[in-house]
């Protein structure tokens, strides 16, 4: 699983939905790739884990899920 898949399925289960939404599947898409999500409603210590798990830049994000689930623990 990517990294990246796994930062936006931990947003939704923090906060209850998506971190982009729009009126047609191409419009998220857009989102996704050029917007940056709004972590406000995320608790404050995961927020940092969160940007980097949803950095556009792969290079940027955790290396590996566990990585990721490391400093989500």
């Amino acid at each position: 699983v990517d990294v990246y898949a796994c930062g936006i399925i931990l947003f939704e289960m923090l906060t209850g939905h998506p971190p982009f939404d729009g009126e047609t599947p191409a419009e998220v898409l857009l989102k996704h790739q050029l917007d940056t999500p709004d972590l406000k409603k995320v608790p404050g210590a995961i927020r940092p884990v969160l940007t980097r798990a949803l950095e556009k830049d792969p290079a940027k994000r955790y290396a590996t899920v566990m990585e990721l689930a490391r400093a989500v623990d």
